[in-house]
């Protein structure tokens, strides 16, 4: 993605955490073309950074997924009427309708 910004002062290159999405940021007085030729030095740079993302996690029953630092499994129980996590295990109800939202 490319954006421009006026309270920008440097060309910037990231790479979000959260989906791997990049983002190129110019000043207002930078060309297009300048940002481009930016992008291709940092080619390598970028490869490298999107190669080291950890694939996305499908979040369902039996998922395992990072809570507090701590894998727990994802687990389904009839008598769930709320997230919990006892002893490595997110408990949630059955009906993914009473699941949080988010």
């Amino acid at each position: 993605m490319l954006r421009r910004s006026a309270r920008a002062r440097r060309l910037s290159l990231r790479v979000s955490q959260l989906d791997g999405r990049v983002t190129l940021t110019l000043p207002q007085a930078v060309s297009e073309r300048e940002g481009l030729r930016f992008l291709r030095d940092k080619e390598e740079w970028l490869r490298g950074h999107l190669a080291k993302r950890q694939a996305a996690v499908v979040v369902g029953p039996g998922a395992r997924l990072p809570v507090e630092g701590v894998l727990h499994e994802i687990r389904v129980g009839l008598l769930a009427v709320r997230w919990f996590r006892p002893r490595g295990c997110c408990w949630c109800p059955e009906s993914p309708t009473a699941w949080p939202r988010g």
